[in-house]
Parts: C-alpha cells; sequence; structure tokens
C-alpha cells in the first residue's frame, strides 16, 4: 500500500507542476480517504453534490463546470 501511495503522490506532482514544498501541498496529499468520503457525503447532503456546491458557493455557470469536468475527463 505505501509504495502505491509513493507512486500516486509522485504521479501528482509531476502533474500538478508543484512540489511538497508549496504551502499546503503535502497536508493536502495526506488527507485519509475516510475523510474525504465524510467531505463528500456532507456537501451531497448540504448541496446536492459538488456541483451544487460550485453553483451556489463558488458562482460557477453551467459553461464553467462543463469546462471544468472535461478538463478533468481522462478521455
Amino acid at each position: 500500500m505505501e509504495q502505491a501511495r509513493e507512486e500516486l503522490l509522485t504521479i501528482i506532482v509531476e502533474q500538478m507542476g508543484c512540489g511538497f514544498d508549496e504551502p499546503g501541498m503535502e497536508e493536502m496529499c495526506g488527507v485519509k480517504g475516510e475523510t474525504i468520503v465524510k467531505v463528500l457525503e456532507w456537501i451531497e447532503d448540504r448541496w446536492g453534490g459538488v456541483e451544487g456546491y460550485m453553483r451556489s458557493e463558488l458562482g460557477f455557470e453551467e459553461g464553467d463546470i462543463r469546462i471544468i469536468k472535461e478538463n478533468l475527463s481522462c478521455g
């Protein structure tokens, strides 16, 4: 498991173009899976999902969300 974690962290750092010396990067990569799940459940309960949060709290419009989804898509 630890080997996979290190490999994934290396990939994330390479794709983001920054290292662990960036403020908050090490903490972000060290978040436990169960914490991420709880946050996503809270977002789902409160805003109906991440897209609802983006619209309501961050002011994104449908076109913005579509572009973000396209950019995050693997294919």
